[in-house]
């Protein structure tokens, strides 16, 4: 019997061909790569279903930590007159941001002989494949939105989304350094208000252009139309929204020219649901929560005749991969309540 006719046997949940095929030495072989490729298919699969990657910004690591500043861009240039001594210009905040790398993953194990309670061996190590493989990619987007609906604590000593952020961490508060607006429902009205709070963000000096962008609009699904149809409409409704599927109108069609219509994205996740059904975000070009990459998944098996396969019997498989992930500036979002 050959790898793939196990593999065939397995999908297919066959029990007592399953437990014949078991004793055999080709089996463990199987075990070598049938269930990497059943992981790693798992955890592809996964990947296509979960959208964390749209929140975040990515980058590379090859150390147990980084350390990220939260603003690098100096202030803009002064004009000098004749004879005049140049200005000193800031480097941009002093703030830096430390993010480390952490270790996850599991075990999965199969007896080297189907136990007589399960009557479906190869249906069981099918899924303990599946679901440890796609979990890896489900606990980071999990990860990702916990980290926007939890509002944390950050660098700066202050909650992500919240009135008057400093410019840097022990500064004074600026008032037109706000990433919250409450009170409002999803409508034209209230996209116009918030991009015009993100036109007043100041940098680490109050002069500092920041030229900040909104990319998408971040929203639980059930507000996902209301999204699109702001999004992707010629036209605009004049009024505020009236309930969750979208702002209403004056007079019928009556509405404006829309300037956002293909020009911001819609990032939607049922994860977002969970926190509320009405709570929405924004998010811009700037870097606001980093995915850092220290190690790719990687799968490892005990080795035969070691072990718990030696003193148990029992055919031992690990997966790992580490990463980090950190909110490294509040300007990455807004939070609309």
């Amino acid at each position: 019997m050959n790898l793939q006719e196990m593999q065939k046997l397995m999908e297919g949940g066959d029990g007592r061909a399953l437990r014949e095929a078991m004793t055999r030495p080709d089996f463990a072989a199987f075990m070598a790569r049938g269930l990497k490729g059943l992981v790693i298919d798992s955890y592809t699969k996964a990947a296509a279903k979960v959208n964390f990657q749209e929140l975040v910004v990515e980058d590379t690591s090859d150390g147990d930590f980084e350390t990220y500043p939260t603003m690098g861009d100096p202030e803009l240039p002064r004009r000098v007159l004749e004879g005049e001594e140049f200005k000193t210009l800031s480097p941009g905040s002093p703030d830096t941001v430390k993010v480390t790398n952490f270790k996850y993953g599991g075990v999965i194990e199969l007896s080297s002989e189907a136990t007589d309670d399960d009557q479906t061996p190869g249906k069981s190590l099918s899924k303990q494949a599946s679901k440890l493989g796609g979990g890896h990619m489900r606990y980071k987007d999990k990860a990702f939105f916990s980290l926007i609906t939890a509002n944390p604590t950050i660098y700066d000593a202050g909650a992500a989304f919240a009135l008057n952020h400093p410019g840097y961490t022990g500064g004074a508060a600026r008032g037109d350094n706000d990433n919250i607006y409450t009170n409002v429902t999803m409508s034209a009205n209230a996209l116009a208000t918030v991009m015009g709070l993100i036109s007043k963000w100041e940098g680490a000096d109050a002069d500092q252009d920041l030229d900040v962008m909104v990319e998408a609009i971040v929203c639980p699904v059930t507000l996902q139309q209301t999204a699109y149809g702001l999004t992707r409409a010629d036209l605009l409704p004049l009024a505020y929204a009236a309930g969750p599927l979208g702002p209403a109108t004056t007079g019928g069609s009556v509405g404006m020219p829309s300037s956002w219509k293909n020009k911001i994205g819609v990032i939607s996740s049922h994860r977002l649901d969970r926190a509320s059904l009405t709570d929405w975000y924004v998010k811009t070009d700037f870097p606001g929560l980093l995915y850092q990459k220290r190690k790719g998944l990687e799968i490892m098996q005990e080795g035969l005749g070691t072990g718990q396969h030696f003193s148990h019997g029992l055919h031992r498989t690990r997966t790992e991969e580490r990463f980090g992930g950190k909110w490294i500036n509040w300007r990455g979002f807004v939070y609309i309540s």
